[in-house]
């Protein structure tokens, strides 16, 4: 019966997707008219018909540091409910315009709209890069998702060999490219980053709380229950963090939530102005969002998309519950969900790190993200230990060895010294924390 109804579900909304396309239609010529000035005076435009809002946070920074000197527009296929629009006030260069492939339902965009099929959007924005290429022949058109992360692995590579390499690699050329090289902050505008900072400080005030700085809490739902690849990468239950915010909160730290969990009733209650959902303040929750991820002292939070533009921005970033063990981001400290044997027992680091790097499922292991008690210990530990002007934690080479299968050389990323004390007691005991804690 569940399959029946998510099968007609999704039939609905692909016959949606259809029947609001004129008006779709309509809004993304407007927005491409409104880019007019942008395109005209741009060397290199780029249209990218599709991505999560990972892509919409890492593609611009990438195209300014490819292309520091030039003049580059970026134009996004973009969902309501999915991307948040203000990131294109994020970027000077390049210029970044949205293309609406969709609706918005419920207020402010708070909740997934409705989408134009995915084939109709590709295969549209192939047909508007192809009328810009006649447009402006002189001009460099990559015309799609595909052929950037192309562009990027060529760029920072000088290879072009790329047919046997999984797609889905192409953030570690990103992250090789954010180490050589380097570049500003992004800010929103002065005026919209101080409405939101304005607003938290009215609600701090009201706890009667000093306060030491600011946390952004980014906890992740989406994909619990989607699909295999999604789902085992959703985070720990909001009721996990519990013990870990009343630790911030009492070290001083103001904590933001974003994402996609809700905050309940009785926490709210509870931590009054220290703790605020982003969705939950007069300003457009979206707006908030965005400047706990760019602005905030610490960053705390689960691998989705909102967790790439703290690197960004150098805000010192605790990744909890990564998964799969490949993955990481700029510069973090990073605490991974547990795979389980079928003994009951967390498989040993280094085969996790190799065999297991890029697996979701493996016959007789499940996953596991980690737990209230867990989380404490991890967040105490990096609040303890962490510096704003280097990363924080044990190389990946001195636990997994030199066959490790992940991002994190070329994003300098390290291993949470409190997970490593959990998943490699023996490590732990034989000095790593201490060693991570000098690095």
């Amino acid at each position: 019966m569940m399959r029946f109804r998510d099968a007609l579900l999704s039939r609905g909304q692909i016959l949606a997707g259809w029947l609001i396309l004129p008006i779709v239609a309509i809004k993304v010529v407007s927005a491409v008219v409104r880019a007019t000035g942008d395109l005209r005076r741009s060397d290199i435009i780029v249209v990218y018909e599709n991505g999560g809002f990972g892509h919409l946070a890492t593609v611009p920074d990438a195209l300014r540091r490819l292309y520091p000197d030039r003049a580059v527009t970026l134009l996004f296929g973009a969902h309501p409910g999915r991307h948040n629009w203000y990131v294109s006030r994020l970027w000077q260069m390049p210029r970044v315009h949205l293309l609406p492939f969709g609706l918005a339902l419920g207020r402010r965009g708070r909740f997934p709209g409705l989408m134009v099929p995915l084939p109709l959007q590709v295969r549209s924005c192939a047909w508007l890069a192809s009328a810009l290429r006649r447009l402006w022949p002189a001009k460099t058109i990559v015309d799609s998702a595909h052929e950037f992360q192309r562009l990027l692995r060529r760029q920072v590579s000088g290879r072009d060999d790329f047919a046997d390499e999984l797609l889905d690699n192409w953030p570690s050329y990103y992250l090789r490219l954010m180490n050589r090289r380097p570049a500003a902050p992004v800010r929103l505008p002065l005026e919209l980053a101080a409405k939101v900072r304005a607003e938290l400080d009215r609600a701090r005030v009201s706890s009667g709380q000093p306060k030491r700085g600011l946390c952004c809490l980014y906890l992740r739902a989406k994909g619990a229950s989607i699909d295999t690849n999604s789902g085992v990468r959703s985070g720990s239950d909001i009721s996990e963090y519990v013990r870990a915010i009343r630790f911030l909160v009492s070290a001083g730290y103001q904590c933001v939530l974003i994402g996609d969990r809700r905050l309940p009733d009785d926490l709210a209650e509870e931590f009054s102005g220290r703790l605020v959902d982003a969705r939950e303040l007069a300003s457009d929750p979206w707006l908030v969002s965005l400047f706990a991820a760019t602005e905030a002292d610490l960053f705390i939070g689960e691998s989705g998309g909102g967790s790439w533009l703290p690197g960004v921005n150098g805000v010192p970033t605790l990744i909890m519950n990564s998964f799969p063990y490949y993955q990481t981001r700029y510069r973090a400290t990073v605490c991974f969900k547990w795979w389980i044997d079928a003994a009951g027992q967390p498989v040993e680091p280094r085969r996790a790190f190799s065999e297991l790097a890029r697996s979701y499922l493996w016959d007789g292991c499940t996953v596991r993200a980690s737990s209230g008690l867990e989380i404490e210990a991890a967040v105490r530990d990096f609040v303890a230990g962490h510096r704003r002007d280097s990363p924080y934690g044990a190389r990946i080479e001195e636990i997994a060895g030199p066959g490790a299968d992940s991002w994190f050389a070329d994003a300098e990323a390290r291993i949470s010294p409190a997970w490593l004390r959990l998943a490699a007691p023996e490590a732990a005991s034989d000095g790593e924390a201490s060693r991570a804690r000098a690095l």
